[in-house]
């Protein structure tokens, strides 16, 4: 009958569906690790029941965020490793990348420059798997604005763009200096 007892309790317990809570320390005013529903797990240092300092904040899918928090929020100059590869590197204000930073794809892609908002917006550099770079203005992740692209082949597009697309009016320049250079017509360089 005991056994009966503990057996339905403890099947009560992993029978839910998930836990939440503090697991290990302090967490109102302390260092301590807590554990949300979902599965994502904080460890680090907490004030009046608020993450707070430089800690670890680890997704269930295994994403990972190691740097400040402010009042439950990322905040300062930190790190952003997900399991696909993607890493980013800088600057965080209120759970979003804002300031400067650099992202680096899986595929070996990077930019280096602003954010706001989460996203790439300001000036940037951005230099693809396959050796083309945009350096310029970005705007919602796009390239938008004056900027520089440059092919591998070493062909450059100096000029404007709107939506990842070479505006007409700027000027291609192809690497044998013995043609003249001339001006573009629209083109997509998505990235």
């Amino acid at each position: 009958m005991l056994f009966t007892a503990i057996l339905i309790c403890f099947h009560s317990l992993t029978a839910t569906d998930s836990f939440a809570g503090c697991v290990a320390g302090d967490c109102e005013n302390g260092h301590g690790t807590y554990i949300t529903e979902s599965g994502n797990r904080y460890a680090g240092n907490w004030v009046n029941g608020q993450t707070q300092g430089r800690d670890i904040f680890t997704w269930a899918n295994g994403d990972q965020y190691v740097g400040d928090f402010v009042g439950d929020k990322f905040s300062g100059r930190d790190t952003l490793t997900r399991i696909d590869g993607t890493t980013y590197e800088g600057d965080w204000v209120n759970d979003k990348k804002s300031g400067q930073g650099t992202l680096i794809w899986p595929d070996g892609s990077k930019y280096v420059g602003a954010f706001m908002d989460g996203r790439m917006n300001g000036r940037g550099t951005l230099t693809k798997s396959d050796g083309s770079t945009y350096e310029g203005e970005w705007v919602n992740d796009k390239m938008s604005g004056r900027g520089t692209f440059t092919w591998p082949d070493g062909r450059t597009f100096v000029g404007d763009f709107v939506d990842n697309e070479m505006m007409e009016g700027g000027t291609l320049t192809k690497p044998d200096e013995s043609q003249p250079p001339k001006p573009a017509e629209n083109q997509n360089v998505a990235p």
